[in-house]
Protein backbone atom coordinates (compact mmCIF):
# COMPACT_ATOMS: atom_id res chain seq x y z
CA UNK A 1 0.00 0.00 0.00
CA UNK A 2 2.74 2.11 0.54
CA UNK A 3 4.37 1.66 -2.61
CA UNK A 4 1.15 2.29 -4.21
CA UNK A 5 1.06 6.01 -2.94
CA UNK A 6 4.26 6.65 -3.57
CA UNK A 7 2.93 5.82 -7.45
CA UNK A 8 -0.28 7.93 -6.77
CA UNK A 9 1.76 10.92 -5.77
CA UNK A 10 4.31 11.01 -8.50
CA UNK A 11 1.29 10.77 -10.99
CA UNK A 12 -0.42 14.09 -9.46
CA UNK A 13 2.45 16.22 -10.11
CA UNK A 14 2.12 16.21 -13.75
CA UNK A 15 -1.17 17.07 -13.46
CA UNK A 16 -0.70 19.59 -10.93
CA UNK A 17 1.77 21.08 -13.23
CA UNK A 18 -0.40 21.29 -16.29
CA UNK A 19 -2.88 22.84 -14.81
CA UNK A 20 -0.92 25.71 -13.51
CA UNK A 21 0.51 26.29 -17.08
CA UNK A 22 -3.16 26.37 -18.42
CA UNK A 23 -3.81 28.78 -15.95
CA UNK A 24 -0.93 30.57 -16.46
CA UNK A 25 -1.97 30.62 -20.53
CA UNK A 26 -5.61 31.83 -19.64
CA UNK A 27 -3.91 34.58 -17.41
CA UNK A 28 -1.61 35.77 -20.55
CA UNK A 29 -4.43 35.41 -22.97
CA UNK A 30 -6.71 37.48 -20.22
CA UNK A 31 -3.95 40.14 -19.79
CA UNK A 32 -3.65 40.12 -23.57
CA UNK A 33 -7.43 40.74 -24.11
CA UNK A 34 -7.47 43.78 -21.84
CA UNK A 35 -4.06 45.39 -22.77
CA UNK A 36 -5.64 44.72 -26.96
CA UNK A 37 -9.32 46.58 -25.31
CA UNK A 38 -7.39 49.25 -23.56
CA UNK A 39 -5.26 50.56 -26.90
CA UNK A 40 -8.23 50.43 -28.88
CA UNK A 41 -10.33 53.25 -26.14
CA UNK A 42 -6.61 55.19 -26.54
CA UNK A 43 -7.05 55.69 -30.34
CA UNK A 44 -8.11 59.08 -31.27
CA UNK A 45 -8.74 58.92 -35.67
CA UNK A 46 -9.99 55.51 -37.40
CA UNK A 47 -6.84 55.52 -38.75
CA UNK A 48 -4.82 54.65 -35.65
CA UNK A 49 -8.04 52.70 -34.83
CA UNK A 50 -7.13 50.18 -37.99
CA UNK A 51 -3.45 50.54 -37.67
CA UNK A 52 -3.91 49.15 -33.73
CA UNK A 53 -6.25 46.29 -34.56
CA UNK A 54 -4.07 45.24 -37.76
CA UNK A 55 -1.05 44.98 -35.85
CA UNK A 56 -1.58 44.24 -32.57
CA UNK A 57 -4.60 42.02 -32.47
CA UNK A 58 -2.09 39.42 -33.31
CA UNK A 59 -1.85 39.22 -29.13
CA UNK A 60 -5.33 37.99 -28.49
CA UNK A 61 -5.59 35.29 -31.91
CA UNK A 62 -2.49 34.23 -33.60
CA UNK A 63 -2.60 35.28 -37.58
CA UNK A 64 0.19 35.64 -40.41
CA UNK A 65 -1.59 38.82 -41.33
CA UNK A 66 -4.91 40.98 -40.67
CA UNK A 67 -6.81 43.11 -43.14
CA UNK A 68 -8.63 46.00 -42.03
CA UNK A 69 -11.64 46.45 -44.98
CA UNK A 70 -13.70 49.65 -45.01
CA UNK A 71 -17.54 49.37 -46.10
CA UNK A 72 -18.70 50.81 -49.99
CA UNK A 73 -21.87 51.30 -52.21
CA UNK A 74 -23.94 47.79 -51.94
CA UNK A 75 -21.38 46.18 -49.27
CA UNK A 76 -18.67 46.74 -51.51
CA UNK A 77 -15.29 46.68 -49.57
CA UNK A 78 -12.35 48.02 -49.95
CA UNK A 79 -8.78 47.62 -48.59
CA UNK A 80 -8.14 50.36 -45.81
CA UNK A 81 -5.21 48.22 -43.41
CA UNK A 82 -2.72 45.90 -43.67
CA UNK A 83 -0.71 44.16 -41.36
CA UNK A 84 3.12 45.21 -40.68
CA UNK A 85 2.21 47.15 -43.95
CA UNK A 86 2.83 51.04 -44.27
CA UNK A 87 1.28 51.90 -48.07
CA UNK A 88 -1.16 49.32 -50.30
CA UNK A 89 -1.74 50.01 -53.50
CA UNK A 90 -5.65 49.15 -53.57
CA UNK A 91 -4.75 48.35 -57.54
CA UNK A 92 -2.65 45.35 -57.15
CA UNK A 93 -3.91 42.55 -58.72
CA UNK A 94 -3.80 40.32 -55.28
CA UNK A 95 -5.42 43.25 -53.58
CA UNK A 96 -8.38 43.23 -55.82
CA UNK A 97 -8.29 39.47 -55.55
CA UNK A 98 -8.84 39.31 -52.21
CA UNK A 99 -11.47 42.19 -51.72
CA UNK A 100 -13.54 40.29 -54.39
CA UNK A 101 -13.10 37.13 -52.41
CA UNK A 102 -14.15 38.59 -48.92
CA UNK A 103 -17.24 40.61 -50.87
CA UNK A 104 -18.29 37.33 -52.06
CA UNK A 105 -18.17 35.51 -48.24
CA UNK A 106 -19.42 39.30 -46.67
CA UNK A 107 -23.16 38.25 -48.78
CA UNK A 108 -22.86 34.48 -47.39
CA UNK A 109 -22.41 35.84 -43.50
CA UNK A 110 -25.12 38.08 -44.52
CA UNK A 111 -27.60 35.74 -45.27
CA UNK A 112 -27.43 33.96 -42.40
CA UNK A 113 -29.58 34.06 -39.26
CA UNK A 114 -30.35 37.46 -37.71
CA UNK A 115 -28.73 36.68 -34.39
CA UNK A 116 -25.54 35.05 -36.28
CA UNK A 117 -24.76 37.43 -39.35
CA UNK A 118 -22.72 39.39 -37.40
CA UNK A 119 -20.73 36.72 -35.69
CA UNK A 120 -17.28 35.39 -36.49
CA UNK A 121 -17.47 33.87 -40.16
CA UNK A 122 -14.76 31.28 -40.82
CA UNK A 123 -13.96 29.61 -44.30
CA UNK A 124 -11.00 28.83 -46.78
CA UNK A 125 -9.40 31.21 -49.61
CA UNK A 126 -9.83 29.11 -52.85
CA UNK A 127 -7.94 30.27 -55.79
CA UNK A 128 -4.82 32.31 -56.91
CA UNK A 129 -4.52 35.85 -59.01
CA UNK A 130 -2.54 35.72 -62.00
CA UNK A 131 -0.85 32.81 -60.32
CA UNK A 132 0.19 33.81 -57.10
CA UNK A 133 -1.32 31.80 -54.60
CA UNK A 134 -1.83 32.63 -51.07
CA UNK A 135 0.70 30.48 -48.26
CA UNK A 136 -2.29 31.11 -45.47
CA UNK A 137 -5.62 29.67 -46.79
CA UNK A 138 -7.85 29.35 -43.41
CA UNK A 139 -9.44 33.13 -42.84
CA UNK A 140 -11.98 33.87 -40.59
CA UNK A 141 -13.51 37.29 -41.14
CA UNK A 142 -15.91 39.24 -38.19
CA UNK A 143 -18.56 41.89 -39.84
CA UNK A 144 -19.05 44.76 -37.73
CA UNK A 145 -22.45 46.48 -37.92
CA UNK A 146 -23.32 50.36 -36.66
CA UNK A 147 -26.23 50.75 -34.82
CA UNK A 148 -29.57 50.38 -37.51
CA UNK A 149 -27.86 47.43 -39.45
CA UNK A 150 -25.48 49.97 -41.05
CA UNK A 151 -22.57 47.97 -42.66
CA UNK A 152 -19.22 49.73 -41.46
CA UNK A 153 -16.20 47.34 -42.26
CA UNK A 154 -14.79 43.90 -42.21
CA UNK A 155 -11.60 42.46 -39.84
CA UNK A 156 -10.28 39.24 -41.54
CA UNK A 157 -7.51 37.10 -40.04
CA UNK A 158 -5.67 34.82 -42.61
CA UNK A 159 -3.15 32.02 -41.35
CA UNK A 160 -1.76 28.65 -42.60
CA UNK A 161 -3.69 26.54 -40.15
CA UNK A 162 -7.63 26.85 -39.30
CA UNK A 163 -8.94 28.54 -36.00
CA UNK A 164 -9.94 27.02 -32.57
CA UNK A 165 -13.74 27.37 -31.35
CA UNK A 166 -11.46 28.97 -28.40
CA UNK A 167 -10.06 31.47 -30.39
CA UNK A 168 -13.42 32.05 -32.61
CA UNK A 169 -14.81 33.13 -29.21
CA UNK A 170 -12.06 35.11 -27.92
CA UNK A 171 -12.38 36.87 -31.46
CA UNK A 172 -16.11 37.48 -30.62
CA UNK A 173 -15.63 39.27 -27.74
CA UNK A 174 -12.89 41.69 -29.39
CA UNK A 175 -15.46 42.45 -32.18
CA UNK A 176 -17.69 43.95 -29.76
CA UNK A 177 -14.85 45.94 -28.60
CA UNK A 178 -13.76 47.15 -32.26
CA UNK A 179 -17.47 47.84 -32.92
CA UNK A 180 -17.75 50.38 -30.18
CA UNK A 181 -14.68 51.84 -30.69
CA UNK A 182 -14.90 52.24 -34.36
CA UNK A 183 -18.47 53.65 -33.89
CA UNK A 184 -17.66 55.97 -31.50
CA UNK A 185 -15.06 57.55 -34.36
CA UNK A 186 -17.30 57.08 -37.20
CA UNK A 187 -18.63 60.32 -38.64
CA UNK A 188 -22.14 60.59 -37.10
CA UNK A 189 -25.43 60.42 -39.02
CA UNK A 190 -28.58 62.40 -38.17
CA UNK A 191 -31.23 60.35 -36.66
CA UNK A 192 -34.00 62.64 -37.63
CA UNK A 193 -33.02 62.13 -41.59
CA UNK A 194 -32.40 58.40 -41.25
CA UNK A 195 -35.74 57.77 -42.28
CA UNK A 196 -35.08 58.78 -45.56
CA UNK A 197 -32.75 55.71 -46.32
CA UNK A 198 -36.16 53.73 -46.25
CA UNK A 199 -37.30 52.50 -49.71
CA UNK A 200 -40.79 53.01 -49.10
CA UNK A 201 -40.58 56.89 -48.38
CA UNK A 202 -38.62 57.03 -51.35
CA UNK A 203 -41.79 55.23 -53.87
CA UNK A 204 -44.12 57.21 -51.40
CA UNK A 205 -42.62 60.60 -52.41
CA UNK A 206 -41.82 59.32 -56.43
CA UNK A 207 -45.93 58.32 -56.38
CA UNK A 208 -46.83 61.81 -54.41
CA UNK A 209 -44.67 63.65 -56.77
CA UNK A 210 -46.47 62.18 -60.01
CA UNK A 211 -49.39 62.42 -59.34
CA UNK A 212 -48.36 66.28 -57.93
CA UNK A 213 -48.09 67.23 -61.79
CA UNK A 214 -51.50 66.65 -62.50
CA UNK A 215 -52.97 69.37 -59.85
CA UNK A 216 -54.63 72.27 -61.70
CA UNK A 217 -53.02 75.57 -61.42
CA UNK A 218 -53.36 79.12 -63.39
CA UNK A 219 -50.76 79.01 -65.98
CA UNK A 220 -48.77 82.70 -65.91
CA UNK A 221 -45.98 84.34 -67.06
CA UNK A 222 -43.82 86.81 -66.19
CA UNK A 223 -43.47 90.06 -68.27
CA UNK A 224 -41.84 93.91 -67.67
CA UNK A 225 -44.06 97.10 -67.20
CA UNK A 226 -44.07 100.22 -67.72
CA UNK A 227 -46.82 103.00 -66.15
CA UNK A 228 -47.53 104.98 -69.02
CA UNK A 229 -50.72 107.49 -69.53
CA UNK A 230 -53.86 106.88 -70.59
CA UNK A 231 -55.30 108.57 -73.92
CA UNK A 232 -52.40 111.12 -73.82
CA UNK A 233 -52.42 114.94 -75.71
CA UNK A 234 -49.29 114.85 -78.23
CA UNK A 235 -47.93 117.76 -78.30
CA UNK A 236 -46.34 117.22 -82.25
CA UNK A 237 -43.82 119.78 -84.20
CA UNK A 238 -45.91 122.31 -86.31
CA UNK A 239 -43.61 122.84 -88.99
CA UNK A 240 -39.77 121.53 -89.90
CA UNK A 241 -37.10 123.14 -88.02
CA UNK A 242 -34.48 122.97 -85.49
CA UNK A 243 -35.38 122.65 -81.53
CA UNK A 244 -34.04 125.57 -79.66
CA UNK A 245 -34.91 124.89 -76.08
CA UNK A 246 -37.12 122.60 -74.19
CA UNK A 247 -38.83 125.32 -71.53
CA UNK A 248 -40.25 122.72 -69.01
CA UNK A 249 -38.93 119.86 -67.26
CA UNK A 250 -39.72 116.06 -67.02
CA UNK A 251 -42.76 115.00 -65.64
CA UNK A 252 -43.73 118.37 -64.38
CA UNK A 253 -46.96 119.68 -64.00
CA UNK A 254 -47.96 122.86 -66.38
CA UNK A 255 -51.07 124.84 -67.35
CA UNK A 256 -52.83 125.81 -70.67
CA UNK A 257 -50.93 128.06 -72.36
CA UNK A 258 -47.50 127.34 -70.77
CA UNK A 259 -44.78 127.60 -72.94
CA UNK A 260 -43.35 124.25 -73.86
CA UNK A 261 -40.54 124.56 -76.32
CA UNK A 262 -39.24 127.24 -79.51
CA UNK A 263 -37.60 126.39 -82.60
CA UNK A 264 -34.24 127.99 -83.78
CA UNK A 265 -35.94 131.31 -85.04
CA UNK A 266 -32.91 132.77 -87.08
CA UNK A 267 -34.19 131.71 -90.43
CA UNK A 268 -38.15 132.42 -90.29
CA UNK A 269 -36.98 136.15 -88.64
CA UNK A 270 -35.18 137.00 -91.56
CA UNK A 271 -37.94 135.31 -93.83
CA UNK A 272 -40.51 137.82 -92.28
CA UNK A 273 -38.15 141.41 -92.33
CA UNK A 274 -37.68 140.11 -95.92
CA UNK A 275 -41.78 139.69 -96.72
CA UNK A 276 -42.14 142.89 -94.66
CA UNK A 277 -39.75 144.99 -97.23
CA UNK A 278 -41.32 143.19 -100.02
CA UNK A 279 -44.86 144.28 -98.85
CA UNK A 280 -43.69 148.16 -98.46
CA UNK A 281 -41.87 147.84 -101.75
CA UNK A 282 -45.10 146.51 -102.99
CA UNK A 283 -47.41 149.27 -101.39
CA UNK A 284 -45.44 151.99 -102.77
CA UNK A 285 -45.70 150.68 -106.31
CA UNK A 286 -48.94 150.60 -106.03
CA UNK A 287 -49.29 153.91 -104.58
CA UNK A 288 -47.12 155.59 -107.53
CA UNK A 289 -49.20 153.24 -110.55
CA UNK A 290 -52.54 153.98 -108.78
CA UNK A 291 -51.81 157.95 -109.03
CA UNK A 292 -50.26 158.10 -112.66
CA UNK A 293 -53.49 156.21 -114.00
CA UNK A 294 -55.60 159.28 -113.35
CA UNK A 295 -52.97 160.80 -116.45
CA UNK A 296 -52.26 158.31 -118.47
CA UNK A 297 -53.56 154.89 -120.58
CA UNK A 298 -50.37 153.00 -119.40
CA UNK A 299 -50.74 153.49 -115.72
CA UNK A 300 -54.73 152.14 -116.12
CA UNK A 301 -53.54 149.12 -117.26
CA UNK A 302 -50.19 148.38 -115.09
CA UNK A 303 -52.98 149.22 -111.84
CA UNK A 304 -53.84 145.77 -111.84
CA UNK A 305 -50.72 144.36 -112.10
CA UNK A 306 -49.70 146.45 -109.41
CA UNK A 307 -52.67 145.26 -106.96
CA UNK A 308 -51.65 141.82 -107.51
CA UNK A 309 -47.87 141.90 -106.62
CA UNK A 310 -49.04 144.03 -103.81
CA UNK A 311 -51.93 140.80 -102.72
CA UNK A 312 -48.91 138.32 -103.12
CA UNK A 313 -46.58 140.25 -100.89
CA UNK A 314 -49.13 140.43 -98.28
CA UNK A 315 -49.89 137.13 -98.35
CA UNK A 316 -46.20 135.94 -97.86
CA UNK A 317 -46.13 138.54 -95.12
CA UNK A 318 -49.05 136.55 -93.36
CA UNK A 319 -47.31 133.51 -93.89
CA UNK A 320 -44.00 134.87 -92.54
CA UNK A 321 -45.95 135.68 -89.18
CA UNK A 322 -47.41 132.56 -89.01
CA UNK A 323 -44.00 130.18 -89.41
CA UNK A 324 -42.79 132.90 -86.78
CA UNK A 325 -45.89 132.40 -84.59
CA UNK A 326 -45.15 128.49 -84.75
CA UNK A 327 -41.66 128.92 -83.55
CA UNK A 328 -42.83 129.08 -79.68
CA UNK A 329 -45.09 126.15 -78.78
CA UNK A 330 -47.22 126.63 -75.80
CA UNK A 331 -49.22 123.83 -73.74
CA UNK A 332 -52.66 123.80 -75.45
CA UNK A 333 -54.55 122.07 -71.86
CA UNK A 334 -53.71 121.23 -68.43
CA UNK A 335 -51.52 118.45 -67.40
CA UNK A 336 -48.19 116.39 -66.62
CA UNK A 337 -45.60 116.67 -69.28
CA UNK A 338 -43.73 113.74 -70.41
CA UNK A 339 -41.24 113.57 -72.75
CA UNK A 340 -37.31 111.66 -72.14
CA UNK A 341 -34.64 114.14 -71.18
CA UNK A 342 -34.39 118.20 -72.60
CA UNK A 343 -30.86 116.93 -73.67
CA UNK A 344 -32.32 115.01 -76.14
CA UNK A 345 -34.00 117.45 -77.84
CA UNK A 346 -32.05 120.60 -77.67
CA UNK A 347 -30.36 121.64 -81.36
CA UNK A 348 -32.31 118.05 -82.73
CA UNK A 349 -34.11 118.71 -86.14
CA UNK A 350 -36.93 117.45 -86.42
CA UNK A 351 -39.58 117.07 -89.34
CA UNK A 352 -43.38 118.64 -89.41
CA UNK A 353 -46.08 116.14 -87.43
CA UNK A 354 -43.16 114.28 -85.20
CA UNK A 355 -43.93 113.98 -81.72
CA UNK A 356 -42.29 116.13 -79.14
CA UNK A 357 -43.75 116.10 -75.80
CA UNK A 358 -47.21 114.50 -73.61
CA UNK A 359 -49.44 116.26 -72.02
CA UNK A 360 -51.50 113.56 -69.94
CA UNK A 361 -53.89 113.36 -66.78
CA UNK A 362 -51.36 111.84 -63.90
CA UNK A 363 -55.08 110.49 -62.34
CA UNK A 364 -55.64 108.88 -65.39
CA UNK A 365 -52.91 105.88 -66.00
CA UNK A 366 -52.53 102.38 -67.34
CA UNK A 367 -49.67 99.66 -67.30
CA UNK A 368 -47.75 98.73 -70.86
CA UNK A 369 -46.56 95.19 -70.91
CA UNK A 370 -44.26 93.66 -73.37
CA UNK A 371 -44.87 89.98 -73.24
CA UNK A 372 -41.73 88.15 -74.70
CA UNK A 373 -42.83 85.74 -77.45
CA UNK A 374 -41.46 82.94 -76.08
CA UNK A 375 -43.52 83.35 -73.20
CA UNK A 376 -46.90 84.02 -75.08
CA UNK A 377 -49.90 81.70 -73.57
CA UNK A 378 -53.76 82.52 -74.40
CA UNK A 379 -54.84 85.55 -73.30
CA UNK A 380 -58.16 86.40 -73.29
CA UNK A 381 -59.52 90.52 -72.38
CA UNK A 382 -60.35 90.79 -68.80
CA UNK A 383 -57.50 88.29 -67.90
CA UNK A 384 -56.19 89.16 -64.28
CA UNK A 385 -53.11 90.42 -64.01
CA UNK A 386 -51.05 90.99 -60.86
CA UNK A 387 -48.39 93.99 -60.66
CA UNK A 388 -45.41 94.35 -58.72
CA UNK A 389 -43.97 98.20 -58.95
CA UNK A 390 -40.04 97.90 -58.41
CA UNK A 391 -40.93 101.16 -55.99
CA UNK A 392 -43.08 98.83 -54.24
CA UNK A 393 -42.46 95.26 -54.67
CA UNK A 394 -43.89 93.88 -51.75
CA UNK A 395 -47.53 95.50 -52.34
CA UNK A 396 -48.86 94.07 -55.38
CA UNK A 397 -51.88 95.88 -56.96
CA UNK A 398 -54.42 93.98 -58.92
CA UNK A 399 -55.59 94.73 -62.73
CA UNK A 400 -57.03 93.62 -65.36
CA UNK A 401 -55.91 92.73 -69.77
CA UNK A 402 -57.87 95.04 -71.60
CA UNK A 403 -56.28 94.56 -74.71
CA UNK A 404 -53.17 92.64 -76.47
CA UNK A 405 -51.09 93.78 -79.61
CA UNK A 406 -52.06 91.06 -83.10
CA UNK A 407 -48.46 91.30 -83.97
CA UNK A 408 -45.16 91.53 -82.04
CA UNK A 409 -42.63 94.58 -82.18
CA UNK A 410 -38.94 94.59 -81.51
CA UNK A 411 -38.96 96.16 -78.03
CA UNK A 412 -36.18 98.94 -76.76
CA UNK A 413 -34.07 96.02 -75.23
CA UNK A 414 -34.00 94.43 -79.21
CA UNK A 415 -36.78 91.65 -77.61
CA UNK A 416 -39.53 90.66 -79.86
CA UNK A 417 -42.68 90.90 -77.85
CA UNK A 418 -46.68 91.46 -77.92
CA UNK A 419 -47.79 94.92 -76.56
CA UNK A 420 -50.23 94.29 -73.93
CA UNK A 421 -52.64 97.05 -72.48
CA UNK A 422 -53.30 96.59 -68.53
CA UNK A 423 -55.65 99.18 -66.82
CA UNK A 424 -55.13 99.24 -62.65
CA UNK A 425 -58.57 98.48 -60.73
CA UNK A 426 -58.48 101.26 -57.75
CA UNK A 427 -56.06 102.72 -55.26
CA UNK A 428 -53.77 104.96 -55.60
CA UNK A 429 -52.30 105.75 -58.80
CA UNK A 430 -48.66 104.92 -59.41
CA UNK A 431 -46.38 107.52 -60.90
CA UNK A 432 -46.64 107.78 -64.44
CA UNK A 433 -42.71 106.36 -65.66
CA UNK A 434 -42.51 103.88 -62.65
CA UNK A 435 -41.54 100.32 -64.30
CA UNK A 436 -41.94 96.70 -62.52
CA UNK A 437 -43.20 93.42 -63.39
CA UNK A 438 -46.50 92.02 -64.20
CA UNK A 439 -47.96 88.32 -63.25
CA UNK A 440 -50.56 87.88 -66.23
CA UNK A 441 -53.17 84.91 -65.30
CA UNK A 442 -53.96 82.63 -68.40
CA UNK A 443 -56.09 79.33 -68.74
CA UNK A 444 -55.90 76.52 -65.92
CA UNK A 445 -53.44 73.57 -66.63
CA UNK A 446 -51.74 71.17 -64.65
CA UNK A 447 -48.43 71.35 -62.51
CA UNK A 448 -46.86 69.34 -65.30
CA UNK A 449 -47.49 71.46 -67.84
CA UNK A 450 -47.19 74.28 -65.77
CA UNK A 451 -43.10 72.94 -64.99
CA UNK A 452 -42.31 71.77 -68.55
CA UNK A 453 -43.87 73.65 -71.15
CA UNK A 454 -41.07 75.15 -72.18
CA UNK A 455 -39.15 72.28 -72.52
CA UNK A 456 -41.37 70.70 -74.03
CA UNK A 457 -41.47 73.81 -76.27
CA UNK A 458 -37.88 73.84 -76.88
CA UNK A 459 -38.17 70.27 -77.68
CA UNK A 460 -40.52 70.22 -80.38
CA UNK A 461 -39.20 73.03 -81.95
CA UNK A 462 -35.40 70.94 -82.28
CA UNK A 463 -37.86 67.96 -83.50
CA UNK A 464 -40.49 69.40 -85.49
CA UNK A 465 -43.35 67.53 -84.23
Amino acid sequence: SGQAGNTRGRQEKPVATDDLNANRERIQRLEALLAFEGDLRATQTLRELFYCVANEIQRCVPCRQAFIFTAGRGHRLNVSTVSNLTAIDKNAPLVRWLSEAVTGQLEEALNRYNDQRWLPHEFVLEGAQDGIALPFRNAIMLPLAARGGRLLGVVLLVREIPFAEQEIHVLSRLGQTIWHAWYSHAPRQRRGWNWLASRRVWVAAFVLAVLALFIPVPLTVLAPLEVVPKNPFIVAAPMDGVIDQITVEPNRQVSEGDLLFRYVDTNYGAALELAEQSSAVALTRLQTTRQSSFLSQQGRRDLAVMKAEFDLAQTELQKAKQDMAKTVVSAPRSGVVVFSSKVDWQGRPVATGEKIVEIANPDNVEYRVDLSVSDSIVLTDGARVKVFLDSDPLEPKEARLISSAYRARVTDADQLAFQLTVQPLGGEQPRIGSRGTAQIFGETVTLGFYLFRRPLSKIRQMVGW
